[in-house]
């Protein structure tokens, strides 16, 4: 009872992935380009021209030479994909990621990325342009 201002509403939205497969076979075919945006930063866009989805989650950007080392931080790469979580990407789709890089990148290094794909892990090798 009561008078109904003294009531309280609440909404909850929830949102649930749901993938269906293909009548066709296919698979993913990612397009992965890396780019110096600016001394600072790099920008990491990768293109799923397929027909299934992918499962995307990133664990490192290595230098691709000796001494191996890492590129972006952990703790910038944790709170970019925080912000920004590169987990699923839709055929068709596009996503970009900035990413905080060391000094001293540059076009045309050639840097190697970690990360696991429908859980498996692979690693990519990537060219700065």
């Amino acid at each position: 009872g009561g008078d109904p201002e003294d009531k309280t509403r609440v909404l909850l939205n929830y949102s649930v992935p749901l993938f269906v497969t293909p009548a066709t076979d296919g698979d993913q075919q990612l397009t992965w380009t890396l780019l110096k945006a600016d001394s600072s930063t790099l920008l990491l866009k990768v293109t799923n021209n397929g027909i299934v989805h992918a499962k995307i989650q990133i664990h490192s950007v290595m230098r691709d030479k000796k001494p191996i080392s890492s590129v972006i931080s952990d703790s910038a790469l944790a709170a970019e994909l925080r912000d920004n979580p590169l987990t699923y990407l839709l055929p068709g789709a596009s996503r970009e990621l900035k990413l905080a890089a060391i000094p001293g990148v540059s076009q045309g290094d050639r840097l190697q990325l970690s990360l696991d794909l429908d859980a498996t892990r692979e690693d990519l090798p990537l060219t700065v342009q």
